[in-house]
């Protein structure tokens, strides 16, 4: 098989399917909401409150082909699982982003036909819209002053925006940087040397001062939000079949900024990094692609297969937590893995007060329509 980001989709596909035999210690018994979205593919968001999950349908499973019951951005209360409210009315394209403001009660969604949305979720009512630069633009992460927010915009290489949601103006914009548009042009005919200036995913520091992010030949730089400096943390491997996979697909802080978190499909193990120091830290879990850390930044948790497992970063025992209710014999074929525009996109986060694992989209992709958001009460 010659394609590698084909072969990288159906190897993760066959470790979805195959899961974690290792005996683990149970938990006590632990409470799971489960609260079905009849979308086949969708991108979720946890409010600051904890109080509520904006869901919007995924394009990837859709193929881009938008309908109207698809594009409402539906509102559930986590506690009792029900749809509370719908936000709708502007929106003509699947969003690619929702991100809730850090500060009052304002929900962004950022729409692939390049329009920004402003939200009172709490009103359920538009606030106020405008476009921005850029088609497809995805990995949205506030900024701490709540007004600000950082996105990645890509083609043929990326660049991340700044964006004001007050003012609908782009404040800052930094990114790849080539000394000739020669340069740039043989840079961005050869794939596999694009692959260093595209790039995959973000995540701000807790004090806003820099990102990081993940290119697709798996790389993770350090940007200076204010000057637009660039550092390597991790180097992108030289070897061909290790590039363009796009192995690096979530970055997590700590909420005290001192440690990064991500789990790299090349090697299949997560990896953890003090970024004072800026050293990779030993980690014993392998964990999953599907993972979370706590706001706390001790507890480690994540998904294999259908059943959730948490263990502390300084070791002792991985506690199996819950067995998710879902049908494990309805797994994807590996044609519907294969497909590139229908990659797995599964989220998983603690709430802010680490009482709960909010799950998203793990049954996708799905050929049978039926999904679910889970919210798992953490030990």
């Amino acid at each position: 098989m010659r394609n590698p980001m084909i072969r990288t989709l159906i190897t993760f596909g066959l470790s979805l399917l195959i899961g974690c035999s290792v005996p683990h210690p149970a938990a006590a018994q632990t409470a799971v909401q489960t609260i079905p979205i009849d979308w086949q593919g969708y991108i979720n968001a946890i409010s600051p409150d904890d109080q509520l999950a904006a869901v919007a349908a995924e394009r990837v499973m859709y193929n881009d082909q938008v309908d109207a019951a698809l594009l409402p951005i539906r509102l559930f209360d986590l506690t009792s699982g029900q749809q509370v409210g719908a936000l709708s009315g502007i929106q003509t394209d699947f969003a690619g982003v929702l991100v809730f403001s850090p500060k009052g009660t304002q929900l962004v969604s950022i729409h692939n036909n390049g329009i920004l949305v402003v939200w009172d979720y709490a009103a359920h009512s538009l606030v106020r819209f405008f476009a921005v630069p850029g088609y497809g633009i995805r990995h949205a992460q506030f900024l701490p002053d709540g007004e600000h927010l950082i996105a990645i915009a890509s083609n043929p290489v990326s660049t991340f925006l700044i964006i004001n949601i007050k003012t609908g103006t782009i404040d800052g914009i930094f990114g790849p940087h080539f000394k000739t548009y020669l340069d740039f042009m043989n840079t961005v005919g050869d794939a596999y040397a694009a692959g260093d200036f595209e790039y995959q995913a973000l995540a701000v520091a807790p004090d806003g001062k820099t990102i990081v992010a993940s290119t697709y030949n798996s790389a993770v730089n350090i940007w200076d939000v204010r000057t637009g400096g660039m550092i390597t943390l991790h180097s992108a491997s030289a070897e061909k079949d290790k590039r363009l996979q796009l192995s690096i697909r979530v970055l997590q802080y700590s909420a005290d900024g001192k440690s990064l978190l991500y789990f790299d499909r090349i090697d299949s193990k997560l990896h953890l990094w003090d970024m004072t120091t800026r050293t990779e830290r030993k980690l014993v879990r392998a964990g999953s692609a599907a993972f979370a850390l706590n706001h706390a930044g001790d507890t480690l948790a994540w998904v294999d297969k259908k059943t959730v497992y948490l263990a502390k970063i300084s070791g002792g025992e991985t506690v199996r937590v819950v067995d998710l209710p879902i049908d494990s014999s309805k797994q994807p074929s590996l044609a519907i893995l294969a497909d590139l525009s229908k990659q797995p996109q599964i989220t998983m986060q603690f709430t802010a007060n680490d009482k709960q694992i909010v799950i998203g989209n793990l049954e996708a992709p799905s050929s049978y329509g039926v999904n679910a958001l889970f919210v798992v009460s953490a030990p």
